[in-house]
């Protein structure tokens, strides 16, 4: 469909050294992308009449897409006019609903992990881990005043602005130590104990406004607008927190005997 689509952009960077004889070995995985969402006017539900699918099966197909003015046809006023005030309508212009309507999201992560491992002893293993996910999205909607769907918010100025930011962050911290004994030709043993602290952050905030005099500042002054009633500023945050500690054994013999 026309004015919707995506960019992704990532890049990708793989690392590994060692040291101390190569007791020591340090390994880093790091992922970077960005992604430019450009979404369509899209019905969520029944009897939204704001959707282009919706309004490219009931809009009169034998009409133009535009005026000879250059004005998209909408059909509040006779055919032959080459001007036309815009005023809501329930049937619109889907190519104008597509391109006039702005609806953006650029989206940033950062997905890496650090690794270092440290042999203590022959027979004994430190590791250790720290990774992170961090995502920070903003979502930005305008619906102009000269759109037959802007036209309907607070007439006689009309235009819709909204603006929504999304921050999620999660950090992950391990710690394990690996104990692996000699025990002979026959027989095997493993004993692990670890530690894992998990941290999640999820916040946002959201403010829409109506009725502005100008389509100049799109969501960048709103300030400017007046508040919906039913659509008052929003911000949240939600945290978690998740401490545990593990242990295992493995014993093995003659390869054929197994106890957990």
């Amino acid at each position: 469909a026309i004015s919707s689509g995506l960019t992704r952009y990532q890049g990708r960077l793989n690392g590994q050294h060692q040291a101390i004889g190569g007791r020591l070995r340090l390994d880093l995985n790091l992922t970077a992308s960005r992604v430019n969402n450009d979404y369509l006017a899209f019905e969520n539900g029944g009897g939204f009449e704001g959707g282009v699918f919706t309004n490219v099966a009931v809009f009169n197909p034998t009409l133009p897409v535009r005026r000879a003015s250059g004005q998209y046809y909408e059909i509040a006023c006779a055919p032959s006019a080459e001007s036309c005030p815009i005023t809501p309508t329930s049937d619109r212009n889907p190519v104008a609903l597509a391109e006039q309507i702005i609806d953006q999201a650029p989206e940033n992560r950062i997905l890496g992990n650090l690794t270092g491992s440290f042999a203590v002893l022959p027979s004994l293993t430190a590791k250790t881990t720290v990774g992170v996910d961090y995502t920070g999205s903003l979502r930005q909607t305008y619906f102009p005043r000269e759109s037959a769907v802007g036209a309907q918010f607070s007439a006689p100025t009309g235009g819709l602005a909204r603006q929504a930011e999304r921050t999620l962050q999660n950090v992950n911290f391990q710690q394990l130590l690996t104990f692996t004994p000699s025990l002979g030709a026959r027989q095997e043993l493993e004993v692990l104990g670890g530690y894992e602290y998990t941290r999640t952050d999820n916040h946002g905030f959201e403010a829409i406004m109506q009725g502005f005099i100008t389509d100049a500042f799109r969501w960048n002054k709103l300030e400017a607008g007046i508040k919906l009633e039913s659509e008052g500023p929003l911000s949240y945050i939600q945290e978690s927190r998740l401490a545990s500690f593990f242990s295992r054994v493995n014993y093995s013999f003659a390869n054929r005997y197994f106890v957990t």
